[in-house]
């Protein structure tokens, strides 16, 4: 009778957590554009040798992620597919797109990604985590495929590869600058979102929470060219 209470309790905990977020409950969208060339140095990552022309000179997709006020992703399941972003998904997004614009750091080739599935023993395709988010896989690649064209990449940045840049010429477009040892890796912005259809829709102040993961606090960056 006690072990039927006990597995009754884990029952109701596993149940209370698996409903903890509702769809679409995130505060705002937070979506990072990384460098690839600093990435790829810090990593050493083997498939760095593959990237394209346009992944060494422009920025790149790193995520699009839910996110609360208080900094924290929304990682709770709900009803859309979990996992390795599925074939029909991709392509209905632009797969061509995808490989451009979102390179894929688990694969071998980083021109040869988003089968939707593994590749000689490689995972060239990243997983659907934010299934609470409100979207489905294909509105939520479209969704990060258009901030990354939206944003694009500055002027600044391409002008300056190989040399050292004024962060007040990003930091004026409302950006969070996340640097290793003060080379730029990563740049940050925030969306709000659509109250009905959760997708992004405009950029916003980001929180405190996020503000705070800034990493750059010098007047210049460097941006790093590929090696």
């Amino acid at each position: 009778m006690k072990f039927q209470s006990v597995l009754s309790s884990v029952f109701m905990l596993l149940l209370v957590s698996g409903c903890a977020a509702k769809e679409g409950d995130q505060d705002l969208w937070v979506f990072t554009s990384t460098w690839l060339p600093q990435i790829c140095a810090e990593e050493q990552s083997s498939c760095c040798h593959t990237a394209s022309d346009f992944m060494k000179t422009h920025l790149t997709i790193g995520d699009l992620v839910p996110t609360y006020t208080n900094g924290q992703s929304q990682e709770s399941m709900c009803r859309y597919t979990y996992g390795t972003f599925t074939p029909g998904n991709i392509n209905a997004a632009n797969k061509d797109d995808l490989v451009q614009f979102w390179p894929v750091r688990s694969a071998a080739n980083l021109t040869k990604t988003w089968s939707g599935k593994f590749q000689n023993g490689y995972a060239d395709t990243p997983e659907y985590k934010w299934t609470c988010s409100g979207l489905d896989q294909t509105t939520y690649l479209q969704s990060a495929l258009a901030l990354a064209k939206r944003i694009g990449t500055p002027d600044c940045i391409i002008n300056s590869i190989g040399a050292t840049l004024e962060t007040s010429h990003l930091r004026s477009s409302n950006v969070v600058l996340q640097c290793t040892d003060g080379y730029l890796a990563r740049i940050l912005t925030c969306w709000s979102q659509d109250s009905s259809v959760h997708t992004p829709v405009s950029q916003a102040d980001c929180p405190a929470a996020i503000v705070a993961t800034d990493s750059c606090p010098g007047e210049t960056v460097k941006i790093r060219a590929f090696q």
